[in-house]
């Protein structure tokens, strides 16, 4: 007897065209559904003789595998529910029931108790359903895994596997293999996050595509591309139409998908059985340090920052100060409260006493919202992703507040979304795989914070169409002019922060010092890489509002390096406005950074100095570039 073949979808849709193509008699539509899912003509001819099918059924009935029965259009629905319950059926526990009149196909499948309709002529576009008939069942997750650094190592693994199976000649086409690794990402996070159908994108690969990997790259690149296409063609496959548009640029680019075989297949099916929907953005610069070559990162200077070291940087440098002032006014309110429930104010006093704290709460919430971000050395978006995180967390608390200020039903229409969006978000990154992560990862963190929003709040955010993040910029920082990425006015508030490539003199390629003398001209090949990111700093925040803060090896602070580089940055009423003092480099990168640092901030106008030493802060008068504190 010949054996069932594995046919790829292509394969099942040509099949089934020809049901669309030729006049089939009804009752041969059966035979012709059992060849499109991979029995071979001479199983079928057994059929045909009555070998290998219950003879006493008037139909066709395969015990474990079909049921199909011809009849009329007026009795389609009657003969179906008829064999649902049919002894001899119930028996052969077939995992597919079928009758048709010719026209119109209805079919139950036993096992998922579900029901399925469509016109015979439309078979070959919406076929799914009948995939058990060739032993490629629904897949069902039932223990899932945390996407920590695992998830890192198994994207690693795909990438050795994809540029061991396929031939990379070009930047272009590695940019297309770096594109095709955050495509798979946000797939695996839309259909764990509810942006998809659960399981949708994982699933459909192990249920549509054969096991050897052959039709896996076709399936994929179908995929992506209907998921830039907002108008479906009738034709179009189900299998792929099930996917719904997203836009926002992820999908935007037809890429030349990698060829891969069954490995790379089970490596894609593993990473989606993780669960993604809680993925601690930090982990996105261990993937790209798991993914992307150990000794390239190592080349360009980059280190993945750890959250505790990126709020190091951004709380002092404006985080702190918008949660004085959140704290000053929920104080504010609770007093009211208390006194409103001790019973010594009315109600309306309470509101006429809560009103200019409302009023103050949306004033710093119009404030955060005109705010700019920019981290001009962002990698794979670390510090944007803390910030806008950390910046929705004391928004939904500054909501609450304002919510508390108006009892009752007067609170439930105050609000109807989120006022910060991606589009306050600038960055540079030098190499494109961590720039698409970056964009990626801005993407997912939006998406966590809105369903937290809704969750509190009650006010529901579409998560697709994406929105197009065109501020972070692929280029060499040292080069742009940093105001054409993140335009500014004097008055306005923009926070510039980062980590740095750090290089000192003896590590710095050719291309290094030609980026140090573009900015420098002279006097700098004592200097490290990252005083080049402190210069254009000064630069950009000069007679502005704007303000400036970088990771640093703590050896531009020490040295003949003071006097090269700050008597070049302590100019124009530029001076520093915070610093940390030397610690130790910590992260949960695979490949850890083993380095001593100090952060750095620098402002143009007058503000708070503060000097910390262990985590502790001291309010001072100066901080000398040494980082001693020197009082005028």
């Amino acid at each position: 007897m010949a054996k069932k073949q594995q046919l790829g979808y292509k394969e099942i849709e040509e099949r089934l065209k020809v049901i669309r193509d030729n006049q089939i008699p009804a009752e041969e539509i059966g035979y012709h559904i059992l060849y499109s899912f991979g029995k071979g003509e001479r199983d079928i001819a057994r059929y045909k003789e009555g070998k290998g099918i219950l003879k006493t059924f008037e139909g066709l009935l395969i015990k474990g595998l079909f049921c199909f029965k011809s009849t009329t259009t007026l009795h389609l629905s009657e003969e179906l529910e008829s064999l649902k319950a049919d002894t001899q059926v119930l028996k052969a526990l077939p995992k597919i029931i079928a009758v048709s009149d010719g026209k119109t196909m209805l079919a139950y499948d036993l096992r998922e108790k579900d029901a399925y309709e469509n016109k015979v002529d439309r078979l070959y576009c919406d076929f799914a359903f009948f995939y058990p008939l060739m032993d490629v069942e629904r897949v069902h997750y039932v223990e899932e895994s945390p996407a920590d650094i695992k998830a890192a190592e198994k994207l690693a693994k795909l990438h050795d596997e994809l540029r061991a199976y396929n031939e990379f000649n070009s930047d272009a086409d590695l940019h297309d293999l770096n594109i095709f690794i955050t495509r798979l990402l946000f797939c695996f996070f839309a259909e764990d996050t509810g942006i998809f159908e659960e399981n949708l994108f994982s699933a459909s690969i192990q249920q549509y595509t054969k096991p050897d990997g052959s039709d896996l790259s076709e399936y994929l690149d179908a995929a992506f591309n209907i998921m830039d296409c907002n108008l479906r063609n009738s034709d179009t496959l189900s299998i792929i139409k099930q996917f719904p548009y997203v836009n926002g640029g992820l999908f935007a680019k037809h890429i030349q998908i990698p060829k891969m075989g069954a490995k790379a297949r089970k490596i894609i099916i593993e990473c989606g059985e993780l669960d993604w929907k809680d993925i601690n953005p930090d982990i996105f610069g261990s993937m790209i340090q798991a993914v992307v070559n150990p000794e390239v990162r190592a080349n360009q200077g980059m280190h993945y920052t750890s959250v505790p070291n990126i709020m190091k940087v951004i709380n002092p440098l404006f985080l702190d100060e918008l949660r004085e002032e959140y704290k000053k006014l929920e104080e504010q309110q609770q007093l009211y409260q208390q006194q409103l429930d001790l019973g010594a104010i009315r109600q309306i006093d309470y509101c006429n006493a809560c009103a200019p704290i409302e009023k103050k709460c949306r004033q710093l919430l119009l404030r955060i919202s005109k705010m700019k971000f920019f981290d001009p050395a962002c990698g794979s978006g670390n510090f944007l992703i803390i910030t806008y995180k950390s910046l929705r967390l004391l928004e939904m608390d500054i909501l609450k507040v304002i919510r508390l200020c108006r009892p009752g039903e007067q609170y439930l229409n105050f609000i109807d979304g989120s006022c910060i969006t991606l589009k306050q978000f600038y960055g540079i990154e030098l190499l494109d795989f961590p720039h698409e992560v970056a964009m990626l990862s801005l993407w997912l963190a939006e998406h966590q914070m809105n369903r937290k929003f809704s969750d509190e709040f009650k006010v529901n955010t579409r998560a697709l169409p994406l929105h197009n993040i065109t501020q972070i910029v692929c280029g060499n920082a040292c080069r742009i002019d940093w105001n054409e990425v993140c335009p500014h006015e004097p008055e306005e508030e923009v926070f510039v922060f980062g980590n740095p490539p750090y290089l000192g003199s003896r590590n710095q390629e050719e291309f290094h010092k030609d980026d140090m003398m573009y900015i420098f001209k002279n006097d700098y090949k004592n200097l490290d890489y990252i005083s080049c990111w402190f210069y254009k700093g000064k630069v950009y925040i000069q007679n502005s509002n704007a303000e400036c803060a970088f990771v640093t090896t703590n050896s531009i602070c020490q040295g003949l390096q003071v006097s090269l580089l700050w008597k070049r940055i302590l100019t124009n009423n530029v001076e520093i406005s915070f610093a940390h003092t030397s610690f130790r480099w910590s992260n949960n990168a695979k490949h850890n950074a083993a380095v001593t640092v100090v952060i750095v901030g620098i402002t143009a106008h007058k503000r708070n100095k503060y000097l910390f030493v262990n985590n502790k802060s001291v309010k001072v008068n100066n901080i000398t570039a040494y980082l001693f504190v020197s009082i005028r």
